[in-house]
């Protein structure tokens, strides 16, 4: 998917896929993807249709819910959490949660805020995040 870290480069690709998108294009396999996350938040629509406007415009950068491009990269990371079962456990862990709670886009807003508090903890304490923090965090969603 995509490899870079830099703000602007993932919001060039998420502005360029949902263009594309909007005139019919042909969208390469990566594109489908974010396009897809993009269809489930029409509240994201307005922002991706102004790359003008909201290319650099700041957004909190803790909040899933304010924060259109962490939103949609959330979405992605958690989708190759899955396909590549990183950490090891994760993938059937997922599955699990699904099957007992039956709503695919609770749960993944569940798993992106769990991600989310991960990452910010490793930033915080400057260290790389600590990935069985993240099955500790499935495991005590499953038990609820």
């Amino acid at each position: 998917m995509l490899s870079e870290n830099n703000r602007e480069y993932y919001r060039q690709h998420f502005f360029n896929a949902w263009h594309k998108h909007v005139k019919g294009h042909i969208l390469e396999p990566w594109e489908s993807i974010v396009v897809d996350i993009i269809q489930k938040h029409p509240e994201y629509h307005h922002v991706l249709d102004d790359p003008g406007q909201f290319m650099n415009a700041t957004f909190p950068e803790d909040n899933l819910n304010s924060n259109p491009f962490l939103h949609i990269g959330m979405h992605l990371a958690l989708q190759e959490h899955i396909q590549l079962d990183r950490p090891a456990g994760f993938q059937k862990q997922y599955f699990t949660l699904l099957s007992k709670y039956k709503d695919p886009d609770w749960l993944e807003h569940k798993v992106m805020n769990i991600i989310l508090n991960i990452i910010h903890e490793s930033v915080h304490q400057q260290r790389k995040p600590d990935e069985s923090k993240l099955l500790a965090a499935l495991e005590k969603l499953g038990n609820k």
